[in-house]
């Protein structure tokens, strides 16, 4: 082997050595990030009695079975906020809707800022109701959701029996999925 072929040989392998630590690094790199960025699914049980242990609540009724009612025009929910991305708070909830009271109107705000507007009529299938919470609009890692529920009516007013808490949507989970 002459000179000129050893200093190739030892500048690819050099070069070789070298591109694999870099390799690892970036790999390593690449790792502590997706560490960050992993992707993360809470979900909350509004039958739980620990359920205002985890998030803050006001304006619900108290937990049954499958769920709890919401029983005031404005309801509130403080929920941690974990992650660095946009959020989704998906709602499995239920109108009280029927004959008698055919239709009900939710706004739902974030610090006093409205993002979103539900609509429910009376024998439209109620789907999983969702919204996007932005990084900026959480304060003190907490995200402040207040649900102003247009009408609700008790089942007392309407004729449906003696409750008279005015009920609006019945909660039965959140689930919040971020990174």
């Amino acid at each position: 082997m002459n000179k000129y072929t050893f200093i190739l040989f030892s500048a690819l392998f050099l070069g070789a050595c070298s591109s694999n630590n870099t390799q690892d690094k970036n790999n390593a790199e690449k790792k502590v990030e997706s560490k960050a960025l992993e992707p993360f699914v809470e979900n909350h049980e509004f039958s739980s009695l620990t359920l205002e242990s985890e998030i803050g609540l006001r304006g619900f009724s108290f937990p049954e079975a499958e769920g709890r009612w919401t029983e005031d025009n404005y309801v509130y929910l403080g929920i941690p906020c974990k992650a660095k991305n946009n959020q989704t708070i998906i709602f499995d909830a239920i109108p009280y809707i029927n004959k008698e009271h055919p239709s009900m109107e939710v706004s739902v705000y974030v610090s006093d800022s409205l993002i979103s507007e539900w609509s429910f009529e009376n024998g439209q299938k109620t789907t999983p109701i969702s919204v996007v919470v932005t990084p900026d609009m959480a304060t003190e890692n907490n995200i402040q959701l207040k649900l102003k529920i247009k009408s609700p009516k008790s089942p007392k007013e309407l004729g449906r029996g003696e409750d008279n808490r005015k009920l609006g949507l019945f909660f039965k989970k959140i689930t919040i999925y971020g990174f």
